[in-house]
């Protein structure tokens, strides 16, 4: 395994960003093009400026509309000449090490600013070019994506773009608003494409690029609102692409011509399918009532043999209480999030368990493993590898008799598997002042132009790290997985339960980790604290720390489904402080419970090393 990476910390608002899925945050957390009247950015190592993209159309018209036409088709300083450009200019940063290009005879025609030098300023300024008939909001307490609201041009055949410049970074576009397009009778076709991400390093590796530059990965998706087309009464076109997912059935029900076109019933899954034959999306989105029936009775989901894509507003139709199996055609190459979240008695895919099926679907299954948590599927083979690490742990030494080496042994297990995952954001050198001249945005270790995550190096959903499942699931034999601390927590709980090592799952302010208690003291034991140390450095001396502040013993649901630890973990909707002192290790642990509990809660929280004090 290699060496670990260093962990950046997440923000509150960013944790619970990412926790949610997309169109399901507050309007709260969303800012408008219009706050961002100037960027700062320095573009160039050693060269800070200040940066106003402010006249970017007088600009990209005085280089000339007909030079931006990089793209070889059609008209300058469209959509597709912003990619064009975008590629070209991360290929060049990319042999030149990230270092300023000065202009010469061969790259003249990617100088859109005039100013001798080849720049993401330059694409940048096309970007916002292109992108001023669109409105948009950027989303999340970080702000981590764009979502375009509404439509202001004339375009009669119009293509959305996939990324939107603001603030000095480039966002992809990862959800249409509800009516964004609606009552224009201009439109006749309309295209839309998945962010990709792009030709770019690694943050702080210049020399390294990102591996999954070029590709949609499992995080991207475009998410449309209600009534997106709604009164687009000449509008028969619509490009879709397959990493699409819909917040409701209502998209094509007053857009006659869509409807006709795209949708189609299919033994009663109702699915959008474009009958361009150079765009193979066919995407499962809504089903009719006697396929529930169908489903209740067979126990049993399958889907047309030419699907693409499986989405949330289709899947939550279904009898979730009665579905144990559900067959997955190898078309198939994206699933919403969550799909099958409730589906409890889910236990086989096409037929078999996780390692009865294919090593292609395995791979799929890997890739959206967030689709099928919480299912009986996920619980089985995560604890088929919990038992073989707790074997493994068992050849090395007795936990009953020396539980300190078997904690180790576990972190060293755990450590191999799964590294910690997290995102950069801009870094200014005063903190949350405005930007300006004395205060430019810096590359830096936490910056990349580009919402470039940890998440995407192995291709991952980000729902899918917050669970164990994560750690035991994902790493493949050529990649480690990725997580967070509550993924590492709730897998840290998963095994010291079969280890027979007494612990809880606990929270800590923007942090999830553990507490055990061995030879009658109790300790922290924080795997994502120790991440990025090598397996063979985590000793007990390092794993085994003293209380956190504000540390609290916590409840969560997903313990029910595993037999060795939904006895010995809080599932209900309680929570216990600890009082002991910061930097302790007691031989009694005290805490103070939020709520009275049930019978079970409070007898986990009631025991030999534990004193607990439940409210009147």
């Amino acid at each position: 395994m290699n060496q670990k990476k260093g962990i950046i910390k997440l923000t509150a608002a960013a944790l619970s960003a990412l926790m949610l899925p997309f169109g399901m945050l507050s309007s709260a957390a969303a800012e408008t093009q219009s706050d961002y009247d100037s960027d700062f950015v320095n573009w160039k190592y050693g060269c800070m400026f200040d940066h106003e993209l402010r006249d970017y159309v007088g600009i990209v018209e005085r280089f000339g509309i007909q030079n931006c036409n990089y793209d070889g088709t059609g008209a300058g300083a469209e959509v597709s000449d912003f990619y064009a450009l975008e590629s070209a200019i991360n290929q060049l940063c990319r042999e030149n090490n990230y270092v300023s290009i000065v202009a010469d005879a061969n790259t003249t025609k990617y100088d859109i600013n005039k100013d001798s030098h080849v720049t993401p300023e330059d694409y940048c300024l096309l970007l916002e070019y292109v992108q001023q008939g669109f409105t948009y909001e950027l989303i999340g307490g970080d702000e981590l994506y764009a979502k375009i609201t509404g439509y202001n041009g004339n375009a009669e055949h119009l293509e959305v773009p996939r990324e939107i410049y603001a603030k000095g970074r480039i966002f992809p576009v990862m959800e249409i608003a509800d009516n964004a397009f609606a009552g224009n009778t201009r439109l006749k076709s309309i295209r839309f494409r998945n962010y990709v991400q792009p030709d770019w390093h690694i943050c702080g590796r210049n020399d390294v690029q990102i591996p999954t530059a070029g590709q949609v990965t499992a995080s991207t998706s475009l998410t449309f609102g209600s009534h997106v087309f709604d009164g687009c009464s000449n509008l028969d076109t619509l490009t879709l692409p397959q990493h699409t997912c819909f917040a409701d059935t209502a998209l094509f029900e007053n857009v006659p011509k869509l409807k006709e076109k795209y949708v189609e019933d299919n033994d009663g899954i109702i699915y959008f399918r474009d009958p361009d034959e150079n765009n193979d999306t066919v995407i499962a989105f809504d089903m009719t009532g006697d396929q529930y029936y169908t489903a209740q009775e067979s126990h049993s989901v399958s889907f047309a043999d030419d699907t693409t894509s499986i989405n949330l507003t289709m899947t939550w139709k279904l009898p979730y209480d009665t579905i144990y199996n559900v067959n997955i055609p190898d078309s198939v190459t994206f699933i919403q999030d969550w799909s099958f979240l409730e589906f409890k008695k889910l236990s086989t895919v096409n037929g078999g368990t996780f390692r009865q099926n294919s090593p292609e679907m395995q791979k799929l299954i890997r890739r959206y493993l967030s689709a099928f948590d919480s299912t009986l599927f996920t619980e089985q083979e995560t604890m088929r590898t919990v038992e073989e690490l707790n074997r493994l742990i068992r050849e090395k030494c007795d936990p009953e008799q020396d539980p300190t080496t078997a904690a180790v042994l576990a972190g060293r297990l755990i450590a191999q598997r799964a590294e910690y995952s997290d995102y950069f954001s801009l870094v200014k050198p005063n903190g949350n002042a405005a930007p300006g001249a004395d205060n430019v945005l810096y590359y830096s270790d936490g910056f990349e132009l580009y919402l470039n995550q940890e998440y995407y190096y192995n291709d991952l959903l980000r729902n899918t790290t917050y669970s164990a499942t994560a750690v035991y699931m994902l790493a493949d034999g050529e990649h480690e997985a990725y997580t967070d601390c509550v993924g590492f927590a709730l897998a840290s709980s998963l095994l010291l339960d079969r280890l027979g090592i007494e612990n809880y799952y606990c929270g800590a302010p923007n942090h999830a980790l553990n507490i055990v208690r061995i030879n009658g003291v109790w300790s922290v034991f924080d795997m994502a604290g120790n991440s990025q140390e090598k397996p063979i450095n985590l000793t007990a001396e390092r794993l085994l720390g003293g209380i956190c502040k504000e540390m609290t013993v916590s409840s969560n649901n997903k313990f029910e489904m595993f037999p060795y630890s939904a006895n010995r973990q809080l599932t209900e909707d309680v929570t216990a402080e600890i009082l002991n002192p910061v930097g302790s290790h007691p031989e009694t642990l005290l805490l103070k419970a939020s709520g009275k509990g049930s019978k079970k809660d409070r007898a986990l929280l009631s025991k030999e090393g534990v004193s607990c004090d439940f409210p009147k």
